[in-house]
């Protein structure tokens, strides 16, 4: 079915980034975050519109929603840029806002640079997430590895990224592990290649990964993809 069928009325470059169930008997509050680094939660039954379509949040400055689901309150973020920046903090933090609010800010994104929130990845500080630059630089980090910090504030470096770009010039795609499975790096051609998240190396946050995808005449990586 093509999207105009799942919501009609929708603008030019304008398209869906995710479909919930949203129980009515079930008291449940989604966070909602912006590539820029706005963040808000939001009562799952405001939610409960019957119109065709409807703002679900105000945005800014040609600003972007690139993350909605439902948390709970012992839930943690983990908020991962395009320069490798990273911040971690407690959906807690979020406060509880109205269907067409703004949000806060939850992360301090150096827009001026061009960076951009990329992925976001919400967990119970268990497991691992893996990293992977445009140029086929990859790395497996802990999650305890991210430090609790204050919603707001710029994060801290997940990715060495070179000056001279030798192990890449942005973060390409990030994936979350919990239990080993396969998944495979698409580059630029559609050329795939499969991986098993444990043949990926731990390493700490701040470190410059290692190379697992040759890449040759632009043929970048673009996405991680589980099998």
């Amino acid at each position: 079915m093509a999207p105009g069928g799942v919501l009609p009325g929708l603008e030019t470059n304008e398209h869906i980034i995710t479909i919930l169930r949203l129980p009515e008997d079930e008291k449940r509050r989604v966070v909602m975050l912006t590539e820029k680094g706005q963040v808000k939660r939001v009562e799952a039954e405001e939610l409960n519109v019957r119109k065709t379509k409807y703002a679900a949040i105000s945005l800014k400055d040609d600003d972007k929603l690139i993350f909605v689901e439902p948390l709970d309150e012992n839930k943690t973020i983990l908020c991962i840029t395009e320069k490798g920046m990273a911040i971690h903090y407690t959906a807690a933090e979020v406060p509880v806002q109205g269907r067409t609010a703004a949000g806060v800010r939850g992360m301090n994104v150096d827009t001026t640079s061009g960076d951009r929130i990329l992925r976001v990845v919400p967990n119970d500080d268990e497991g691992e997430v893996i990293i992977a630059t445009d140029k086929g630089y990859m790395k497996r980090c802990l999650l305890i590895d991210f430090d609790l910090q204050a919603r707001g504030g710029k994060g801290v470096k997940c990715f060495n990224l070179q000056k001279n770009e030798a192990n890449g010039s942005r973060i390409a795609d990030v994936i979350a592990v919990k239990e080993p499975y396969n998944f495979t790096a698409v580059q630029n051609s559609g050329a795939e290649q499969s991986f098993f998240t444990d043949d990926i190396k731990i390493e700490l946050k701040g470190s410059r990964g290692s190379m697992y995808v040759l890449t040759v005449m632009g043929d970048e990586v673009v996405r991680l993809k589980k099998q």
